[in-house]
């Protein structure tokens, strides 16, 4: 079985580390949330365009993910 395309990352924020995951479900709620194409959120983050509300918004949305999946019990 085919899967699908997942981004997975493990963020450092003092003594506390923070889970974050992008699959394609997640990366489309961020285009819903940011009003932005994935690819322009991408253009953006690569020109230094990319502006703070959509850092959180991504953040939020795979912050719920990975809370998501790990009480789902993962893959």
């Amino acid at each position: 079985m085919a899967m699908g395309a997942r981004g997975e990352a493990v963020l450092t924020v003092g003594d506390e580390q923070i889970a974050v995951l992008f699959t394609n479900r997640a990366l489309a709620e961020a285009e819903r949330a940011t009003g932005k194409t994935i690819l322009e959120i991408a253009r953006g983050a690569e020109s230094g365009n990319l502006g703070i509300g959509d850092v959180a918004q991504l953040l939020h949305v795979g912050m719920e993910h990975a809370r998501r999946e790990s009480r789902a019990g993962g893959r």
